[in-house]
């Protein structure tokens, strides 16, 4: 094609803006935190009789059904790579026994990373944290609760700001996910909200009369 003619400069002109287009989009979307997020546990739409892994002492199918973002059971510690990752009792993991209404949780005994699990299921409540990451999330969720104090206990809108500030999948936002970069990065988002004294809520723009 010969670039000179008006045609193919107006055509290298578009292709250069609409690599920009795409460059730009690019950047503005979501990243992946690579958590993987699975739909309803597929048990809660079963008739069968439900088996409870030990020590467990029961399913519940409402339970699991409550649960709309799963994310898998782990098997492997991401902290000491290996599979020594086990449905426990908590009384295994704190010093002044059992807590908690339902007292399991999943536990890798050689680094005593551990994780929470769904009232009457067997679902995590996130991912394994070691105590570094625990300590950041711990300090990072008492900012966010701050936040959520100030818009009248609205966590859902908190959550979706604090999405939209880290470019994070809205549904991979939550403290029980975050590993320790991830919590000291909404950590700082959290602060710097609660220290200006702005609400994370967008102004409504008024209707042009």
């Amino acid at each position: 094609m010969d670039l000179s003619s008006p045609f193919a400069a107006l055509l290298a002109k578009f292709n250069r803006y609409d690599g920009v287009l795409n460059a730009a989009a690019n950047e503005s979307a979501p990243r992946d935190t690579g958590i993987e997020i699975l739909g309803i546990d597929p048990r809660a739409h079963t008739k069968e009789k439900l088996a409870a892994p030990a020590p467990l002492p029961h399913l519940s199918r409402g339970s699991l059904r409550r649960v709309k973002h799963r994310l898998p059971a782990p098997t492997t510690c991401p902290y000491c790579k290996e599979d020594t990752v086990e449905l426990v009792r908590n009384s295994e993991i704190y010093s002044r026994g059992s807590a908690g209404s339902w007292p399991f949780a999943y536990l890798c005994r050689p680094c005593r990373a551990y994780v929470g699990v769904h009232p009457h299921t067997d679902l995590p409540l996130g991912t394994l944290a070691d105590e570094a990451t625990r300590e950041a999330r711990k300090e990072g969720k008492s900012w966010f609760q701050r936040l959520v104090r100030r818009e009248q206990g609205e966590r859902g809108v908190v959550y979706q700001w604090l999405a939209e500030q880290m470019n994070i999948r809205p549904e991979q936002c939550h403290w029980a996910m975050f590993d320790e970069a991830l919590a000291n990065e909404a950590l700082e988002f959290c602060k710097l909200k609660v220290i200006s004294g702005e609400t994370v809520r967008k102004p409504r723009r008024r209707r042009r009369g």
